[in-house]
């Protein structure tokens, strides 16, 4: 299928031929057939330019502010609940999308919302700066249900610290940053060991946009809010353990993993502000499912204020019966600890490079399962193949290109690298 970029370039390549014929001038068939050939390709074009949802000229998706957006008028304005605690503005991106992250700044609260399909379903990439706490989590709301697939939180010096955030999705998946910077530069972040990252395959595809609490404390204007190209940094995991599941479900009670998180101290002592957990470590789910009974989760750090947590994690895990597996040292591990856990989780959408990136944390493994996305979504099982066709053929085709660039400059797992190469050109040809 050709893009609209791909057709454009074809046109001006046959502008190119064009000449000017004068009176007396011999007329060569070829001047008459690149006449023919231009018509033909803007009829061609046309269609795809058509208004709607779904269908246009491509436009600057990434390295672009919201501001940006709304100038150009490529952005939407969701329905706003207010809360007693929580008042928000947001503002999204006019399309959806598949493969984005977005950076901002908040001194109290904000969601960063991916692949939003309705209040409803969506994900939420969440941080807040409360009590001199910092806390960092990776949210799901599925059919009004929420549920944690990540959670960071740490302990500050400071009071009313204002914090720099990206969360990004790529493929099945979704990590979130912290940037201990006093000046942040959208373009041109830093490495942090602040980063969670989880694996999910419910949505695919839908609206990315910020959402801001409004209680009179600092948040960054949509000028410093940035529609940004997915990110892939990310950390080996410490360990990979499996956990029973807690919670109602509810917005104050979410399905998590079960004795990983403690209600804080100022819900105990009776705070109006309601009940906030803090995470003894630092994890992330691994196609976390609050009906099964059990989950996999990897684990990235222990919370600096808890020093210890990981090995008491490890013992409670062990005195219940359930596995605590070393992380795997190299792709033959990894393959080999992915297919005898599949067996138990059948319920796993994602695929052995998934459990490769979320445990060894290696940026080609981000890439290689982003193209195992693509194509399962739209050659193989194709179960969120609706989602996908409401994401323009354009944005789609710039990431495929985007990853194809960046896999050709592996010089590890050769056979798979190439084995990847194979499916974009196969998704290309073939088209969807």
């Amino acid at each position: 299928m050709s893009s609209i970029e791909d057709l454009l370039k074809e046109l001006d390549e046959i502008i190119a031929r064009l000449r000017i014929v004068k009176a007396g001038d011999i007329v060569l068939s070829a001047d008459h057939n690149d006449i023919v050939y231009a018509v033909k390709k803007i009829r061609e074009i046309l269609p795809k330019i058509a208004v709607g949802p779904a269908v246009g000229l491509p436009y600057k998706t990434e390295w672009v502010n919201f501001t940006y957006l709304a100038v150009t008028d490529k952005v939407l304005a969701p329905k706003t609940t207010v809360f007693e605690y929580w008042a928000p503005t947001e503002i999204f991106a006019r399309d959806r999308f598949t493969d984005k992250a977005i950076f901002t700044s908040t001194a109290t609260e904000v969601e960063i919302h991916a692949r939003y399909i309705n209040s409803y379903n969506h994900y939420i990439l969440w941080a807040g700066v409360y009590r001199r706490y910092v806390y960092l989590r990776i949210l799901i709301k599925e059919d009004n249900e929420t549920y944690y697939l990540a959670e960071d939180t740490w302990y500050t010096e400071y009071d009313g610290e204002q914090v720099h955030v990206r969360g990004s999705i790529s493929g099945s998946s979704l990590k979130m940053e912290h940037f201990v910077v006093e000046i942040a530069d959208p373009f041109n972040l830093p490495d942090t060991d602040h980063i969670i990252t989880a694996t999910d395959t419910t949505f695919s595809s839908g609206y990315f946009g910020v959402s801001f609490s409004v209680n009179g404390l600092p948040n960054a204007p949509s000028e410093l809010s940035y529609l940004l190209p997915p990110s892939s940094p990310s950390k080996p995991a410490l360990a990979v353990l499996e956990v029973e599941v807690e919670g109602s479900g509810r917005s104050e009670d979410p399905f998590r993993p079960a004795h990983l998180t403690e209600v804080s101290e100022e819900y105990l002592a009776g705070s109006r502000r309601g009940k906030t957990f803090l995470s003894p470590v630092w994890w992330g789910g691994f196609e976390f499912n609050p009906k099964s009974p059990t989950n996999i989760i990897t684990v990235f750090a222990e919370n600096p204020s808890r020093p210890g947590a990981l090995q008491k994690l490890i013992d409670y895990t062990r005195s219940k019966g359930l596995r605590v597996l070393k992380p795997p040292i190299d792709y033959g591990e990894a393959v080999e600890q992915y297919r005898t856990l599949k067996r138990d989780f059948p319920h796993w959408l994602a695929g052995v490079h998934n459990y490769c990136y979320q445990t060894m944390g290696l940026e080609y493994f981000d890439w290689m399962q982003n193209v195992d996305f693509y194509y399962g979504e739209l050659l193989e099982h194709r179960k969120h193949y609706k989602q996908l066709k409401q994401v323009p053929d354009w944005e789609i085709m710039r990431r495929l290109s985007t990853l194809e660039e960046k896999l050709k400059h592996v010089n590890v797992l050769i056979d798979e690298r190439d084995k990847h190469l194979r499916k974009i050109r196969e998704i290309t040809a073939r088209g969807w």
